[in-house]
Parts: C-alpha cells; structure tokens; sequence
C-alpha cells in the first residue's frame, strides 16, 4: 500500500516506576533523516533507536521527542542546580523590576523550571529501556497508520492523472492523418519552390517524403508512453512498500516520451492535448514527491 511521507504519531509506556511518552513526526526528504530529541545520558541508545526507525520508517525527515519521567525519584538520584536557580531568580526579578510588576516567586515555580532539578542517574535503567522501545515502537506504528491514511488520498489522485494522460494520449488519434496531409502539403508547396532553381524528379520527391515522414513519426513514442502507463497503473494498483523511486522513474520516462511526442507534433491540436499531458505529469511528480 501506498505511504505518504507526512504523517503524526504518538504513544506513551508506563510502569510503577517510569511513564514514557513518545511522538515522532514525518516530512518529506529524499532519503531518511532521523533527528531524537533524547535525555543526555541516551548516548548509546540513540543509534539503536536510529537503527529500528529506519527500517520501520523507510524514508522522510522524521523528528521524535522522547520524554522519561521518573515517578519513583530517590534523593540521591536528584541534584538541584542552585546555579541555574539562582541565575533564573536573578534575571526574572530584573525583569519585573523593569515592567514594575509586584508578583512574587516561589520556590516551587523557581523548581518548575527547565533543567533546575536533575537526575544525577546516568544509567538507563532496563525497565525504562523496554518502556522507551515499546512506546517509540508503538508511536512508529501510530505513524505509519497516518501515513497509509494520506497514501490512500495519494493513489486516488495518482490513479485520475494517470486517466487522464491515457485519454489525452487517445484524443490525438483523430488529428493524425490530416497532420500527416499538412506534413505533404507543406513538404510539396517547399519542394515546388526549389524545382524552380533544381531540377527534382518525382522520384527524388517521394525519398524526401518518406524521410520527413519517418523524421515527423511519433508511433513508437505513443507505444512507450502507453507501455509506461501500463506500469504505472499496475505499481499502483498492486502497490507495495517502498514504491516512491520505482514511480518517479516511471514518470520522468513519460515525460521525455511525452517531450518528444510534442516536438514532432505539427499540429495545433495535437499540440494542445501535449500541452495537457505535460501539466498531468508536472501534477504526478508533485504528488510524488511525498510518497514513501
């Protein structure tokens, strides 16, 4: 099935001990990108976790916020900063000083702050591993069923471009033999002219014909496009993983048959049905761009 690179997912782990909340969010890149947001002492874990959300995720720029919170906290695991403690109090005072503001802090808002207390374990528990595997994990999960929401909406689109390519492609047949009666008029009225300076035999006319006609051909560039199309059609239908690189190639070769297709036209109606097909592809390698 089909998988968007955006998606949102999020999931939490608790014990008696520890409560894990885990949320990861997906954006699209060419190639996978991790970025954790970890406690310090996760130096070792973090390339594990990297290591299991890249097979699990596959592609995008994906950014995770792990949070630990110790519901057992002992005193010799927990140091207060008084440093810090005292550089907030110090600058928050300045500030109400400045604004004139009569508030008064307390201590517990002081404690509250952002890294005031730490834990001075600088272990990772086992119980608090298995929860922060089980809940990033979960939260993965939790993504790639986002993911496969968004890739439904994608195929559908994917599916009606590619249609509408197919029928474009079936509307220039009606307009190919009096392109190929301008190609002789136009060839014939040239010739004429030259006659006038050279002597040309109706012989001579005929391979001049002949060579212009194969020049101005574009069969073989409609039997690659509908080929292409048929490839397109059942990747999608019978999608799989990881199909993004496998579409997009398919698409850049329906775009070179479709350039050619345009240049050998000599025909404003053919031109214009060219012209559409052009602006489907540009739509399809859009939508690319986010599937995984």
């Amino acid at each position: 099935m089909i998988q968007s690179m955006t998606g949102y997912g999020s999931a939490t782990a608790t014990s008696s001990r520890f409560h894990v909340s885990a949320e990861i969010k997906s954006l699209n890149s060419k190639y996978i990108e991790i970025y954790l947001k970890l406690p310090s002492y996760y130096f070792y874990q973090e390339i594990i976790l990297k290591n299991m959300l890249t097979q699990k995720l596959i592609r995008g720029k994906v950014s995770v916020q792990l949070t630990i919170e110790n519901l057992n906290p002992t005193v010799e695991g927990i140091k207060i900063n008084t440093d810090l403690l005292k550089a907030y109090y110090h600058q928050i005072n300045q500030l109400s000083e400045a604004l004139q503001l009569k508030e008064s802090l307390s201590l517990s808002t002081l404690l509250s702050l952002p890294h005031v207390i730490q834990e001075t374990n600088q272990q990772v528990d086992e119980e608090e591993w298995q929860l922060v595997q089980e809940a990033l994990t979960q939260a993965a999960n939790a993504l790639t069923e986002n993911r496969l929401k968004e890739g439904k909406a994608l195929l559908t689109d994917l599916i009606e471009r590619a249609n509408t390519i197919e029928q474009l492609l079936l509307e220039i047949e009606p307009f190919e033999a009096d392109r190929i009666n301008q190609i002789k008029a136009r060839m014939k009225s040239s010739l004429a002219e030259l006659t006038e300076l050279f002597s040309l035999s109706e012989d001579r006319f005929q391979q001049e014909v002949v060579y212009y006609l194969e020049k101005y051909d574009f069969n073989e560039e409609k039997v690659r496009l509908r080929a292409h199309l048929r490839s397109l059609f059942e990747l999608l239908e019978n999608s799989t993983e990881n199909q993004g690189r496998k579409l997009h190639f398919l698409v850049q070769e329906m775009h070179r048959e479709v350039n050619t297709l345009g240049v050998k036209a000599y025909d404003a109606n053919i031109q214009l049905r060219v012209v559409a097909m052009k602006e489907e592809i540009e739509k399809l390698k859009e939508q690319l761009m986010n599937i995984v």
